[in-house]
């Protein structure tokens, strides 16, 4: 008797002791309190998109970095990929004309047909590391990259690139005759450039340099500009003898008010801007960095204009189409809102306890990522007095449940931000949501008013309690000028990412890819309404697409690890044909990574493509691909023709190739 006594005393004591834990434990958690959260922070959720807006105060300014930066751990959908970071998306019949942009007006040269920086938009134009204006060349070793930058800033190993000879120099070189090809002089600043009448303005990296080249053989400087330390030059663009600079701005610690934008040569003082008149969207998103548009006079270098907004550089897209430009920022996956909707909608797999929980946690101001810690502590407590049977029949429940929840709302999980900004004013004009991640800035096209983009749509969640990896697949969305949707297409490319894309009037062409190449042609006469009406799959993939005609596509990217060179016919849309394919023994073109790096010659019928070993020149006469020239031996970097010359540029100096017989004409070394 007595140890019958002891043994419910015991039991007694345990159920009290347990019991007492329980109650306290979840007394202490519904009575979380949402004024502990700072007085001065402004809390921001992530579930919808209101627009962009200029921060009210500064204090308003550092919460929300403060809490974009809680945003680290979360999931983003942009996938890096060696094959995939570059094609040229032109409009469609200007783009088989190789004329200079309308945004050119250089001098008259000795010759009248040669070959311009090959840029998204004809009226656009873009910097590179080759520009010719007919009579001279203008040749620097020197990229801008965003990723090299931040490679040395951190001395991170993380990004793979092509080894690049950074030596600071630009060439001036005296192209005709041919024969006597020769080196003019030089400048001491390497980078990309553009040439405005007798102007040459090279980008390096986080300064703006201007050279008066009328005496080609004696440059003389005219004007600079600095953008500082950690702003380097993203992208740039030159419309209407007006240059557009966008730059980032990485903020590593906490800023402060007012921030630097530039210094002017000659002025030695620092144009400020107020944190007040700095955009950041509505909804938060992981922010490290300052993009600033700067709009220039070339003439001059006069600062006409700013634009600033927080953003991340890495996850940023720059697409201009003339009067607009559109910079992207991706939101990434919002896991604790999606988890959170996942509990909500599942009363059988969670009690109404665990249910309005999760529905206290929507409710306080505190960051996505405070309470998806928090809905651990949740999930940790409900199995807490689980056998182990009933745990594994548990997990097994919600990853079955979790992940066809998960694929039935593959479209909500990343997003990424659309802003819409008016070249003239430097005004945003509109803004909007898209579902998934881009490709890079070529997937997006403006016509007639309308903008289209090309997506993908995927990612995965991994947490302790939730983890679900969603396959992709690819969309196309088409918006008003407003940026309201009024059109699309999803589904393409079940399990696959998208390789390539290229908008060309009323018709794009998408490359996706994970096994094969599916070649899709889509219908986009009716915004309202976009087809997708033709299909090829052929082995590996094209990562650039180029209109030779309205009928044929070049397409160039990889097979078996070697650089490919297809054509499509594309005549009929609904049956779309590989009529000719070249494999090189090259493994990598800088085609793949840049578009600047194609050269097309409609008149000879002849591409240029860069490789590891060399140039090579391909023809596409009669939709048949024949190899017809390799100059090997050197770095090659780029070409330019003039008349009927070919000029092949390398780091050791310049081949000149009669394109009539394909000859060597002249070699010029370094």
């Amino acid at each position: 008797m007595r140890k019958n006594i002891d043994l419910w005393v015991i039991i007694g004591t345990t159920i009290f002791i347990v019991l007492v834990i329980i109650g306290l434990s979840f007394y202490l958690y519904s009575n979380i309190d949402p004024d502990q959260v700072p007085k001065n922070r402004t809390p921001f959720v992530s579930k919808t998109n209101l627009g962009v807006a200029k921060f009210s105060t500064e204090e308003e300014f550092y919460s929300y970095l403060s809490d974009s930066r809680a945003l680290v751990n979360n999931s983003y959908g942009r996938e890096w990929s060696n094959a995939v970071s570059g094609q040229d998306l032109l409009e469609e019949s200007p783009a088989l004309d190789d004329t200079p942009p309308l945004s050119t007006d250089f001098k008259q040269a000795y010759s009248e047909r040669y070959s311009t920086t090959n840029t998204q938009i004809l009226s656009v134009d873009e910097a590179d590391t080759v520009k010719t204006d007919g009579t001279n060349i203008y040749y620097s070793k020197e990229k801008l990259s965003l990723f090299n930058y931040w490679d040395d800033v951190y001395d991170s190993p993380s990004i793979q690139r092509e080894p690049q000879a950074n030596n600071g120099l630009t060439k001036i070189i005296s192209a005709l005759p041919p024969e006597d090809a020769s080196l003019l002089s030089q400048i001491d600043v390497g980078g990309e450039m553009y040439l405005v009448d007798e102007m040459l303005i090279i980008l390096n990296s986080d300064r703006i340099v201007a050279y008066d080249i009328s005496d080609p053989a004696v440059p003389k400087a005219e004007w600079n500009i600095s953008l500082g330390s950690n702003s380097p030059i993203i992208t740039s663009r030159m419309y209407m003898d007006e240059l557009y600079i966008i730059k980032n701005q990485y903020i590593q610690d906490q800023p402060t008010c007012p921030m630097p934008l530039y210094v002017e040569d000659g002025l030695g003082m620092s144009t400020m801007i107020e944190c007040t008149d700095i955009y950041r969207p509505n909804q938060l998103i992981y922010s490290d960095s300052l993009i600033t548009v700067l709009k220039l006079d070339p003439k001059d270098g006069g600062v006409k204009d700013t634009l600033s907004f927080l953003s991340n550089a890495y996850m940023s897209d720059v697409y201009m189409s003339g009067e607009n430009l559109y910079i992207t920022y991706q939101v990434g996956i919002d896991e604790y809102a999606i988890i959170s909707d996942f509990i909500t909608k599942n009363p059988v797999l969670f009690t109404q306890a665990i249910i309005e929980r999760v529905e206290q946690l929507d409710q306080y101001d505190i960051s996505s990522y405070s309470k998806l810690s928090e809905l651990e502590t949740v999930m940790g407590r409900y199995v807490l007095f689980m056998n182990d049977d009933e745990q594994s029949m548990f997990r097994n429940n919600l990853n079955n449940s979790f992940d066809t929840y998960i694929n039935s709302a593959v479209r909500s999980l990343s997003t990424t931000g659309i802003t819409k900004i008016d070249t003239k004013s430097l005004d945003i004009v509109a803004s909007a949501d898209i579902p998934g991640f881009l490709l890079n800035q070529f997937s997006l096209d403006e016509y007639e008013g309308y903008l289209r983009v090309a997506t993908t749509v995927g990612g995965e969640i991994w947490s302790e309690w939730f983890q679900s990896s969603i396959e992709n697949q690819n969309d196309i969305f088409i918006f008003d000028e407003d940026l309201d949707q009024i059109g699309s297409i999803e589904g393409l490319g079940l399990t696959e990412s998208i390789y390539s894309a290229r908008f060309i009037g009323e018709k794009a062409y998408i490359v996706t890819y994970r096994q094969i190449d599916p070649f899709y042609v889509i219908d986009l006469e009716d915004p309202n309404n976009p087809k997708m009406t033709g299909e090829l799959k052929i082995p590996g993939y094209s990562s650039y697409l180029h209109p030779l005609s309205n009928d044929v596509i070049m397409g160039i990217g990889k097979e078996d690890g070697r650089v490919k060179v297809s054509l499509f016919d594309v005549k009929t849309p609904g049956n779309p044909i590989e009529v000719s394919k070249y494999a090189l023994t090259d493994y990598w073109s800088e085609i793949e990574s840049n578009h600047h790096a194609f050269l097309n010659d409609p008149k000879h019928q002849v591409v240029f493509l860069p490789g590891r070993t060399g140039g090579h020149i391909m023809s596409y006469k009669d939709n048949t691909l024949t190899l017809e020239k390799t100059v090997t031996g050197y770095t090659v970097d780029r070409a330019v023709y003039i008349d009927d010359y070919m000029y092949i540029l390398s780091r050791q100096g310049v081949v000149v190739l009669d394109e009539n017989s394909w000859e060597t004409i002249k070699e010029l070394s370094f």
